[in-house]
């Protein structure tokens, strides 16, 4: 508008509404940079633990719950803001540990008994319990701020829950199946 009326003038936005707003999207921004930075990091991790067969088929149940809650994000129209920019992070965090874990149980099992079908089942007895039980306590901690009456925190609760629960559900479901199916690991 004043580039139009009074374009004589050099005008700018200021106040603290126009300070949040871009300390917001730096703060997004560097977030999103930071996550990128992380996910070629744990690639190499990865890659580093389980050669290059196990390290590509480990990137699939890490990317599914990030996939899963960017999509749910768009579909229920919660913004990228300074709170959902993290929730990326945190699953990314909890789901690359719980895959290493089944993982490296998975190896170890076939390496004892030569039968993908048999790791897959023993891997899942050992780990499974403890997996599921820390990934319902982390969501349950998320839930409490569902209690809030701040709208960007609420919807923090509901992704973060939701990104442990998918990435819980992608450890105990895809794993094992690309794992019992792939001839990723040598006897």
């Amino acid at each position: 508008y004043t580039d139009r009326n009074f374009n004589q003038f050099n005008t700018e936005i200021t106040g603290m509404d126009n300070m949040v707003h871009k300390v917001t999207e730096r703060i997004v921004f560097t977030q999103i940079q930071s996550l990128g930075l992380a996910f070629l990091v744990i690639i190499g991790l990865m890659l580093l633990l389980f050669g290059l067969r196990g390290g590509l088929v480990s990137i699939l149940p890490n990317i599914f719950p990030i996939v899963f809650v960017l999509g749910l994000m768009g579909y229920a129209r919660f913004y990228l803001n300074i709170a959902t920019a993290i929730i990326a992070s945190i699953a990314i965090g909890i789901v690359v540990d719980d895959t290493i874990h089944y993982f490296f149980h998975f190896r170890h099992e076939f390496r004892m008994t030569g039968d993908r079908e048999r790791a897959m089942k023993n891997a899942l007895q050992k780990v499974g319990k403890a997996l599921s039980f820390t990934s319902l306590i982390l969501a349950l901690g998320f839930s409490i701020f569902l209690l809030s009456e701040t709208k960007i925190l609420v919807n923090f609760g509901i992704l973060s829950g939701t990104a442990i629960i998918i990435a819980l559900l992608g450890d105990l479901f895809i794993s094992p199946v690309l794992l019992s199916k792939l001839n990723v690991f040598k006897k």
